[in-house]
C-alpha cells in the first residue's frame, strides 16, 4: 500500500517532469484526430458531403477513406473533404488491382494506402499471405519518382483473417520490406 508521503513524493516528481517544457505533454505537436469513413459507411453512402460536414462539425480533422466512396472522382472527391475542413492521409484499397488503384490514390492525396483484406481463398494458408507480400513487394508503389507521394503501403489483417499470421511492414526510407511472419 502506498503511504500518502510516498503519493506526495511521486506526485511532486510528476509535477516536476511536466515542468520540463522538453518533456511536457503541452509541448507536444497536436496529433489530428480522424475517423474511419467505413465507420460511417451507411451515412456516408447516402450523402458524403453532409457526412463529412458533420465528421467537422463535431472536431475530427481527418477522414481514412475506402473502396465505396471511390466512386467519385479522385478530383471531386478530395474536393469534398477538403471543401468540408477536412484532410485525408490514408486510405483503404482492396487487394485485388492494387497497382491499378495507386494513381487514384496518389490523385486523392493519400499518403498512406492501406491494404484492409486478402481475398478469403488467400487466409487459409501460409502461401497465400507470402504470395501477398510478394505481390506487395513488386507493387508499383515502391517505384520512386519526383512526383511520388505515396509514402507508406500497409496490410492491416482484419478480424475475419486468422489471428497467428499476419504481415509486418518494415519502413525503410522511402519503400517498404515485406516481412513474412507467422506467430502461431
Amino acid at each position: 500500500m502506498t503511504t500518502r508521503r510516498e503519493f506526495l513524493q511521486f506526485s511532486a516528481a510528476g509535477l516536476g517532469t511536466l515542468a520540463l517544457s522538453e518533456l511536457s505533454f503541452a509541448a507536444l505537436k497536436p496529433f489530428p484526430i480522424g475517423v474511419q469513413l467505413y465507420t460511417v459507411r451507411d451515412q456516408a453512402e447516402k450523402d458524403l458531403g453532409g457526412t463529412l460536414a458533420h465528421i467537422n462539425m463535431i472536431g475530427y480533422k481527418t477522414v481514412e477513406t475506402y473502396w465505396n466512396v471511390y466512386t467519385h472522382p479522385a478530383k471531386e472527391l478530395k474536393k469534398m473533404i477538403v471543401d468540408n475542413g477536412l484532410s485525408n492521409p490514408s486510405g483503404h484499397f482492396n487487394y485485388e488491382g492494387m497497382d491499378s488503384k495507386l494513381d487514384y490514390a496518389k490523385e486523392l492525396g493519400v499518403q498512406y494506402v492501406i491494404c484492409p483484406m486478402l481475398p478469403k481463398d488467400m487466409w487459409t494458408s501460409a502461401d497465400g499471405f507470402k504470395k501477398a507480400a510478394d505481390q506487395f513487394n513488386k507493387s508499383k508503389a515502391w517505384e520512386c519518382s519526383s512526383d511520388s507521394i505515396i509514402t507508406t503501403m500497409s496490410f492491416r489483417s482484419s478480424a475475419a483473417q486468422p489471428d497467428s499470421t499476419f504481415l509486418l511492414q518494415l519502413p525503410i526510407r522511402s519503400s517498404c520490406a515485406w516481412k513474412w511472419i507467422a506467430t502461431g
